[in-house]
Parts: C-alpha cells; sequence; structure tokens
C-alpha cells in the first residue's frame, strides 16, 4: 500500500478511494508535500494462438472518481518496480518468465499476496491451457462466470479469445445479455446446467451429474468445475479491487463497478 510523505514526518496511508481523497485534501493545504507514489500501466501484449488469442489490455491508471460518475478509482492498481517488495519483484519476475507477458489483469491485486499470485497462475496455466476440455468449451463456461459476477476484465479479456476458439458471436452476445443461448452442443448445455445448478443451488441434481459425467468424463468435469471455481475467485478479486479494463476493450453491458 502506497505511503504519502509529509514534511512533518507523519504518513498517511494511501491505496482506497477514501485514502486517495485525504491526500489531494491534505496535499492543498501542505505546499510540501512529496509523493513518492508512481503510477503507470501495464503493458499490452498480445499472442496469436487460442492459448492467448485475445490482447490482453493492461489496468488502467488509477484516479479518483469525480462527481459526474467517473468509473470509480482501481483500489488495488499496478504496483510501480521501485514500489515493489523483493517477494513481490520476484513473483512479477516469474509471471514474466513463464507467461511471457508482464503482470496483468487480476494478477495486478494478487501481486499483493506474492505466493498466492504465483500458485493462483499456476492453476490457471492447467485450466486454460492443458485441461481436457476443448478451448471453445473452456471460454464457453469463462464468460458465463464473467457475466455472472459482472467481471468487465474477464470479460474483455476472454470475449475475443472465445470468438477465435470458434464460439459464435450470437452464443457470447446472448450470455452478454443474460439470456440461454440456442443451438448449443450437447457439452455446451450440459456446462451451461452444471454452472447455474452450482451458482444457485449450490449443488448439482444426479441428472446433471450423470450427464456431465458421461459427456465430459469425470476429468472433464471435474476440469469444468475448476474452471468455474478458478475464474469466481479471480472475479470476486476484480471486483474488490476495481480493476478496470483498457478504455477501448469489448464491454461487458452493466459491469460490476461501473457507477458505485
Amino acid at each position: 500500500m502506497t505511503q504519502a510523505r509529509w514534511a512533518s514526518s507523519s504518513t498517511v496511508r494511501v491505496g482506497s478511494g477514501v485514502g486517495e481523497l485525504v491526500w489531494l485534501v491534505r496535499s492543498r493545504l501542505r505546499s510540501t508535500f512529496v509523493s513518492p507514489y508512481k503510477g503507470g500501466e501495464i503493458a499490452r501484449p498480445t499472442r496469436a494462438t487460442i492459448r492467448s488469442a485475445s490482447k490482453i489490455d493492461g489496468v488502467g491508471k488509477s484516479h479518483i472518481r469525480s462527481p459526474d460518475n467517473d468509473p470509480p478509482s482501481d483500489r488495488l492498481p499496478h504496483i510501480a518496480d521501485d514500489r515493489m517488495s523483493p517477494p513481490q519483484r520476484d513473483a512479477a519476475a516469474e509471471f514474466l518468465r513463464t507467461r511471457g507477458v508482464p503482470v496483468f489483469g487480476p494478477f495486478v491485486p494478487l501481486l499483493r499476496s506474492p505466493e498466492l499470485m504465483i500458485n493462483a497462475k499456476l492453476m490457471g496455466d492447467h485450466l486454460r491451457y492443458r485441461s481436457t476440455l476443448a478451448p471453445h468449451l473452456s471460454e464457453f463456461v469463462i464468460l458465463l462466470v464473467a457475466r455472472e459476477w459482472n467481471s468487465p476484465v474477464e470479460w474483455a479479456i476472454h470475449q475475443p479469445t472465445a470468438l477465435a476458439a470458434g464460439l459464435s458471436t450470437a452464443k457470447i452476445d446472448a450470455i452478454a445479455n443474460r439470456r440461454r443461448p440456442t443451438e448449443l452442443t450437447p457439452e455446451e448445455e450440459i456446462a451451461y446446467d452444471l454452472f447455474h445448478e452450482l451458482t444457485a443451488k449450490r449443488a448439482i441434481s444426479d441428472r446433471t451429474y450423470e450427464q456431465a459425467a458421461l459427456l465430459l468424463g469425470e476429468q472433464g468435469l471435474v476440469d469444468l468445475i475448476g474452471i468455474c471455481g478458478y475464474y469466481t475467485l479471480l472475479a470476486m478479486v476484480m471486483n474488490t479491487a476495481r480493476t478496470a479494463p483498457a478504455q477501448h476493450a469489448n464491454s461487458l453491458p452493466d459491469p460490476a463497478y461501473e457507477s458505485q
């Protein structure tokens, strides 16, 4: 969490919207204010394959929400290199080494807990790139999670990836507008039913379980549940942090923190 230091040697912590508001007020009252904080945007890398078919746009700069309903500020924004702790720096370097891109999206707030961030990345590496599910089915489920949690960053990253994996625009638009898509494959049907049963009832029926196990196999069923849980975790983290998608990213109707 960023510290703002005053000439009087007192310290106020800044990181939340409230803390940043205090910073603004005090900085106007004291002309000797000096802030060590260095904000910025992470890079915008791209990949050409299904493994990263979407352009992964970085988190926008943190800002104070203005009275005219500007988007709320990012509570846990990108950490400048010279503000990282040694464990954070090591985790960011490991992320870059293994993913080939700088820390982005949900991993920006997760970097506050470096070991958790690395372990979350490892789980994501398996679920997104090495699960038994077909890429279009994985992306289908990820979009269901993004819509359920109204996660704009998750949607911005995975909507173009889902298209590249072969999911139709009609199905994606239906999910975005909270409608059950038509012309689903049997695997998409069971994935849709399983996700919504788990979300609404916190359990699944024998019928849904048996169909899922038959169509996907036990490993595929567990991978599917893992995707549901993993991307729910990421959505919860970003909804808490108010992680912002890039300015021109694919937009999600009614995102969770558009006007809070």
